[in-house]
């Protein structure tokens, strides 16, 4: 079964709890290796009734850079164990184990490549799921500035829900706006 969510007429049951960040603009703050500290400005973050977005921002960052110096080519595996609300009654507990690669260094402008497994158990709402699948994905961090430039990543999940099974794929973008 295929299922994409732009031309669906009826939400899939559980969705509804995650809010939709598609076009929402916000500020964040990291530390030196790129770890989430908080949300700055969340003003343009939408409400969901039970979901802190900041705590869901914070939590699911696992995207951090190396402590010591690397050279292109050079990678480096980063755990990440995440609790994340899910609506007002839900919750998510994932395990993520991403392997990072420096592809290239031009400038101050650094490519690197992510992947990695994630398992999750959820529930929502009384509704048990699990699943398992992969990260894959590339950022741009520009070093003289401390910050992500832009990142695009996919997310592709078996999810297992009592007697169904469905495959998800999520892509997400992320850039860096001006400041104004």
């Amino acid at each position: 079964m295929t299922i994409d969510s732009t031309t669906m007429t009826t939400a899939m049951p559980g969705m509804d709890m995650l809010p939709d960040l598609a076009g929402s603009a916000f500020t964040t703050e990291t530390d030196t290796r790129g770890a989430q500290l908080g949300v700055t400005d969340s003003e343009g973050l939408p409400h969901v009734p039970g979901f802190n977005m900041e705590d869901f921002l914070q939590e699911s960052s696992y995207f951090v850079l190396p402590e010591e110096q690397v050279s292109p080519g050079d990678s480096w595996t980063q755990g990440a164990p995440m609790s994340l609300p899910m609506g007002p009654t839900g919750s998510v507990s994932a395990e993520v184990a991403m392997t990072h690669t420096l592809v290239s260094l031009e400038g101050s402008f650094a490519t690197i490549s992510f992947q990695g497994p994630i398992e999750m158990e959820m529930d929502m709402g009384g509704m048990g799921a699990s699943a398992t699948g992969r990260i894959t994905g590339t950022m741009v961090v520009d070093l003289a500035q401390g910050r992500y430039q832009s990142q695009t990543s996919q997310t592709s999940l078996d999810i297992d829900m009592g007697a169904m099974t469905m495959e998800s794929t999520t892509t997400t973008t992320l850039e860096l706006l001006p400041d104004p």
